[in-house]
């Protein structure tokens, strides 16, 4: 083995060291890098434990900001909570406080409740001592009345018929206030009944204001009063309600007005498809009302001018009726007025209309009128109307025609000498009308002479038609048809037998509900008139049993019970049709129209009516009205006053037993009769009997069978004088 040298070994040594500072350098590149790498993270490091000790201390700063404001929050909640706590309290003591107010109220609630019952039975009370004492007062007053004026009749001196006129005027007065407190009553109780019906307005209105004409006259006023000639021929009215009204408004328009006028005016203020709403005033020049007054105008016994009690003396009521009725019917009654300058009441109201039997422009759709052309307005005005009411007309001047080129039905004049110039032309022309505002007396009797007044005009115009209706062809009937009139009723049922033979109808009768059905099942019927009220079984209860087996069998009811929405009832019920008792000839006649086969029989010559339907009797009533023999007739009453004894012995009995229900039952029958014979006065006795009867008013259904017997007595004494007479 060799030895290696020193030198070699020197270099070796080199070489290792060299080796090693290479591995040393190395080792520190590393080390340099590793400690690079360890301060640049050391770095990072410092930089992120500083965000994240900036962020900590955020973070700090923000809890210890929540801290605050949590702490203020817990604060705000203890002052709530505090403040609850005491609300809790006070809510506690509201709570008994309340519970305490309850059992006050209830306490309260119960004496209110017993002083309403003893507030309704002293109402009650007061009512029925008005209405007795009312009766008791009215009574002997009607009497002094009736003998004032047969005294009146006597030889008297002048001084004696002076203090007959101051008497009968104070009796008057004492009437009206005893009328005026128990409408009021009435009013109050709420007893007072409208009754709408179906009426020409009019005539109905007409007859209400004209009543007041001849007192106007006799203050020397001028009394004026203006209808629109749209207002409906047929409006369902409250009439008593609207008589009262406008009797209370043009009464005291009258008696406050010294000099000057009165003036009534109606107006269509909207007309509908079914209805129209009118306007009612009453205008007067007389004293007026001071400002401060008028809140207090429809005050019960309110009176503006007590201080003048001489000259205007009354209840204080009529204005407080008035606003309470116009209340009622829908309206308010308002005033407007002036001291010294006269005063102006008016309301309106919305009726709805109905079909009239028949209306003024069918009664001359055929017929030709002429109106005499005027130089002013007057003619216009005339032709105007009847524009409005359809009627059609030659509206020309009288030289414009000639004779034998027009016929002509009726002539309407201003000038009484051209009146006489179109007579000459046109002598077959049997109605002329002369208006005029002055009183002329003609002695032709084709000249009938009227106001311009519209409703002067229509009255005339509906006259004419009316008399030459009555005399004009006519065409009798006849029917075939087979009827079961079910009615207990003996009167009544004779009457429709009667009737129905007019019509040459095969029927039978039957007296109550029962045997009706029995008749039905065993025969075949084409229509059944039902009488509702009946004993055994009533009609109602009938009816729905025939309808079951015999749905197509019309079914027409038959009762005195008239009310409003009695026939809405009786249908919905399901009758087919509805009569009112006391039944007429031209109700059953619409019926069999309806409801039977028609065979015309053959015509003749109506005869004209000699004298008002107002002025004659009963009998010749009955005979106009039902179109039976006067024969018939006298076989009905004859058979009614032979019963008459037993019918009011029935009644003396039920009084005497003060049984109210039975007694009404037979008031009820006896109503039947005495209407179907058109017995008036007794048909609205056992009305009046048999509604009192109903409420239990048995002092007043004593008062009223006098009443009765003493009405039945004088009428059977005037038939009984009629039938000696008939027979001389």
């Amino acid at each position: 083995m060799t030895t290696k040298s020193i030198y070699e070994e020197f270099v070796e040594k080199i070489k290792d060291l060299e080796k090693q500072e290479e591995d040393t350098s190395q080792i520190l590149n590393e080390i340099k890098h590793l400690f690079d790498t360890f301060i640049n993270k050391e770095i990072k490091l410092k930089k992120r434990k500083q965000s994240f000790y900036e962020n900590l201390l955020q973070k700090i700063k923000e809890f210890e900001e929540q801290e605050n404001l949590f702490c203020a929050v817990i604060e705000h909640i203890e002052t709530l909570y505090s403040q609850l706590a005491k609300s809790q309290v006070e809510l506690e003591e509201k709570h008994r406080q309340l519970l305490d107010e309850i059992k006050k109220r209830e306490i309260m609630e119960k004496e209110l409740l017993k002083a309403k019952e003893e507030a309704e039975i002293a109402s009650k009370a007061k009512s029925d001592f008005l209405a007795k004492m009312s009766h008791e007062i009215r009574t002997p007053l009607t009497g002094i009345v009736g003998f004032i004026e047969l005294l009146n009749q006597t030889h008297l001196t002048g001084l004696q018929r002076r203090y007959v006129e101051i008497i009968k005027s104070s009796v008057q007065s004492l009437l009206a206030i005893v009328n005026d407190i128990l409408d009021m009553a009435k009013i109050e109780e709420g007893k007072y009944e409208l009754g709408y019906t179906n009426v020409n307005p009019y005539l109905e209105l007409d007859q209400i204001v004209k009543v007041f004409a001849p007192e106007a006259e006799q203050k020397n006023l001028n009394y004026i009063y203006n209808f629109d000639p749209c207002i409906s021929e047929c409006l369902i009215f409250p009439v008593q309600a609207l008589r009262q009204i406008l009797n209370n408004l043009i009464s005291n328009a009258i008696k406050f007005t010294d000099k000057g006028e009165v003036e009534i005016k109606i107006k269509v203020v909207k007309d509908k498809e079914n209805s129209q709403i009118l306007k009612f005033e009453v205008r007067d020049t007389g004293i007026g009302i001071p400002e401060e007054k008028l809140k207090d105008i429809f005050e019960k016994f309110s009176q503006i001018y007590r201080d003048r009690a001489s000259n205007y003396s009354g209840t204080g009521l009529g204005l407080s009726i008035a606003s309470s009725l116009v209340k009622m019917i829908g309206g308010e009654l308002k005033v407007k007025s002036k001291v010294g300058e006269g005063s102006t009441f008016y309301f309106t109201a919305e009726f709805e209309k109905c079909i009239p039997e028949v209306s003024i422009n069918e009664l001359y759709r055929l017929k030709n009128v002429f109106i005499e052309e005027t130089e002013d307005s007057k003619s216009k005005e005339i032709a105007h109307i009847l524009d409005l009411w359809k009627i059609p007309f030659y509206h020309l001047k009288l030289e414009q025609i000639s004779s034998g080129e027009k016929h002509f039905d009726v002539g309407i004049f201003f000038n009484i000498d051209n009146l006489k110039k179109f007579l000459d032309l046109f002598p077959d022309c049997s109605n002329l009308i002369l208006i005029s505002d002055e009183a002329i007396e003609i002695e032709n009797e084709k000249i009938k002479v009227t106001s311009s007044k519209l409703l002067d005009l229509y009255n005339v115009l509906v006259r004419i038609a009316d008399v030459e209706k009555e005399t004009e062809e006519k065409v009798r009937k006849r029917f075939k048809a087979k009827v079961l009139v079910v009615e207990d009723n003996e009167i009544a049922r004779i009457l429709i037998e009667e009737l129905l033979k007019k019509y040459s109808v095969e029927f039978d009768t039957v007296e109550n509900g029962l045997i009706a059905i029995n008749k039905v099942k065993k025969n075949r019927y084409d229509l059944i008139f039902m009488d509702i009220s009946m004993p055994v079984m009533d009609g109602e209860t009938a009816m729905k049993q025939i309808k079951k087996e015999f749905t197509n069998i019309p079914i027409i009811a038959l009762t005195a019970h008239a009310f409003a929405g009695e026939k809405e009832r009786l249908l919905k019920a399901g009758f087919d049709d509805y009569i009112s008792k006391p039944i007429s000839a031209k109700d059953l006649e619409k019926i069999l129209e309806k409801y039977a086969k028609v065979e015309i029989e053959e015509s003749y010559k109506k005869v004209k009516k000699e004298e008002p339907l107002k002025d004659v009797s009963f009998i010749k009533k009955a005979k106009l009205e039902l179109g039976l023999s006067e024969k018939v007739l006298e076989k009905l009453v004859d058979k009614f006053f032979e019963a008459l004894p037993h019918r009011l012995q029935k009644i003396e009995e039920c009084l005497k037993e003060r049984d109210c229900e039975k007694l009404a039952k037979v008031a009820h029958n006896f109503k039947g009769s005495s209407g179907s014979l058109r017995l008036d006065s007794l048909y609205l006795l056992s009305q009046k009997l048999e509604k009192k009867a109903r409420m239990k008013e048995i002092e007043t259904c004593f008062r009223l069978f006098e009443n009765l017997k003493y009405e039945a007595k004088k009428l059977e004494e005037a038939y009984k004088s009629w039938k000696q007479e008939k027979r001389k």
